[in-house]
């Protein structure tokens, strides 16, 4: 698994629930996140992250965010957009809510990043939770 096949996974499989998800890339707004989804008039950012597992001995994760993805979250959040980071670790996935773009850049732990969370689902039926969890 990868952060390409989380992008492909989440446009594919989201889809199945009508809503419309598209890979963005721009190089003159740097920190933009990778994806935009809509869905019944409402719509959304989604910066992507990938991890294989957890750090050992229960150490803060780095998710991976770049200084300016968080600025950018941090203001499109605080402007009252809705932006969310998605991140898969191991087989887990944790959506969070753009406001907590800072701490997610500096490192949480695993407890903190269930307490942020405003959702988190394993295997089994999770695109769908996730989906309602986006609307």
């Amino acid at each position: 698994m990868s952060e390409a096949n989380l992008q492909n996974n989440v446009r594919t499989r989201l889809k199945l629930f009508g809503i419309l998800v598209k890979r963005i890339s721009n190089r003159a707004d740097v920190g933009t996140p990778d994806q935009c989804y809509c869905y019944d008039g409402g719509e959304g950012w989604i910066e992507l992250k990938f991890k294989s597992r957890w750090p050992p001995r229960g150490g803060p994760l780095k998710v991976g965010l770049e200084r300016e993805q968080w600025i950018w979250l941090d203001e499109w959040a605080a402007a009252g957009g809705c932006c969310w980071v998605l991140a898969q670790v191991g087989r887990r996935l944790y959506l969070w809510e753009g406001c907590h773009a800072e701490e997610l850049y500096h490192g949480v732990t695993e407890e903190r990043a269930m307490e942020i969370s405003f959702w988190a689902g394993g295997e089994g039926a999770v695109w769908r939770d996730l989906a309602t969890a986006l609307m």
